[in-house]
């Protein structure tokens, strides 16, 4: 399923809600504020899109797999402050194998996904 653009403008109207209540100062009574914003990426075009935003977060981003039923690759990173996770199944958008270039057990990245991660941002 993919969002219509109607769920993309009250998703972006949304977040702009929670950006004004940041803002605001009303978020300053609040012990402990977070935000995680997850991108889940299940269709056939994986392999495109998820460097594709990827690039346009501009953060670093670290790669993970989170094994069950199906894996799913996921890139992490830190945006300003939010937690962002972009996710799709890793057969979709990885050849099974390992490199020790991206140190993820399993799965190697495509070019494109992997030109994203360095070593060093890299983890299990």
């Amino acid at each position: 399923m993919s969002a219509t653009g109607q769920d993309r403008a009250a998703l972006a109207a949304g977040l702009r809600r929670l950006a004004d209540v940041v803002e605001a100062g009303h978020a300053s009574r609040l012990p402990v504020i977070t935000a995680t914003f997850a991108i889940f990426h299940p269709q056939a075009d994986a392999a495109k899109e998820m460097p594709a935003i990827g690039e346009a977060l501009g953060c670093p981003l670290e790669a993970h797999v989170d094994r069950g039923t199906r894996d799913w690759y996921e890139l992490r990173g830190s945006l300003a402050g939010i937690k962002v996770a972009i996710s799709a199944p890793a057969a979709k958008v990885c050849t099974p194998g390992a490199l020790q270039v991206v140190e993820v057990p399993g799965w190697v990245p495509s070019p494109a996904i992997a030109a994203l991660i360095t070593p060093a941002e890299v983890s299990r």
